[in-house]
C-alpha cells in the first residue's frame, strides 16, 4: 500500500488520523491498534541487546 502517513503528532497524516488516511486502516482510529503496519506477533524477533527505547 502506498498511503502516506507520518508519525508526527498533529500533521495531516499523523497518527490520530491514521484511521482515516485509509479504509484498511479504520481500526487505527479506535485506539486498538498502534499503527498502520502489520506487525505479526509470530514473527517478531527481539534483540534484547539493544535496550529500552526512550
Amino acid at each position: 500500500d502506498e498511503t502516506s502517513f507520518s508519525y508526527v503528532v498533529g500533521a495531516k497524516d499523523g497518527p490520530e488520523n491514521w484511521g482515516n488516511l485509509n479504509p484498511n486502516w479504520r481500526l487505527c482510529g479506535t485506539g486498538k491498534t498502534q499503527s498502520p503496519i502489520n506487525i505479526v506477533d509470530c514473527e517478531v524477533n527481539v534483540t534484547w541487546s539493544l535496550g529500552d527505547f526512550e
